[in-house]
């Protein structure tokens, strides 16, 4: 009994670490998307159970419901990089792999996206679907040597 308690408290330490890895990664990842607007993410016990997750920058603090969906969708991305990290660095390189993630961000925002993507491209594979043809020539401009595939309006032969 005594060595179980001490198995889930060694257990509960382990994951508070690790989480506070990947809060710090993803800390430093928001930043950039937002240029700066964005410098730290906090989380604290939320009202019922669980964690809220908090952005501050230029002296606010808010909680991520209260951001504008771009935000929220750069601090979804921020986190996805640094679980992503955290997993290449455990399991070997691994694609990562995005659906229109910019989509709601701003063009200074998406540019900070695409160098990112970029980045990661150089250690791995990084892999971005999107429709929206100002991202793709974004992309044309800042990667040089960037794959872009055109896929067919319809991969099923047109049913619909």
């Amino acid at each position: 009994m005594l060595g179980g308690m001490a198995a889930r408290r060694a257990l509960r330490r382990m994951q508070e670490e690790r989480r506070g890895e990947m809060i710090a990664a993803a800390e430093t990842a928001f930043a950039r998307l937002t240029g700066g607007a964005w410098t730290r993410l906090e989380t604290e016990p939320g009202e019922r159970g669980g964690e809220e997750l908090w952005a501050i920058g230029d002296g606010r603090r808010v909680r991520i419901d209260g951001l504008s969906t771009g935000t929220r969708g750069q601090i979804y991305l921020a986190l996805r990089l640094a679980g992503h990290a955290g997993f290449v660095a455990q399991a070997g390189p691994l694609p990562f792999i995005l659906d229109d993630v910019a989509e709601t961000f701003d063009d200074t925002r998406a540019r900070a996206t695409l160098d990112m993507l970029g980045e990661l491209g150089g250690r791995g594979q990084a892999i971005l679907f999107t429709h929206h043809r100002h991202l793709v020539d974004m992309a044309r401009a800042a990667l040089p040597g960037v794959r872009v595939e055109n896929l067919p309006r319809r991969l099923n032969g047109g049913a619909s």
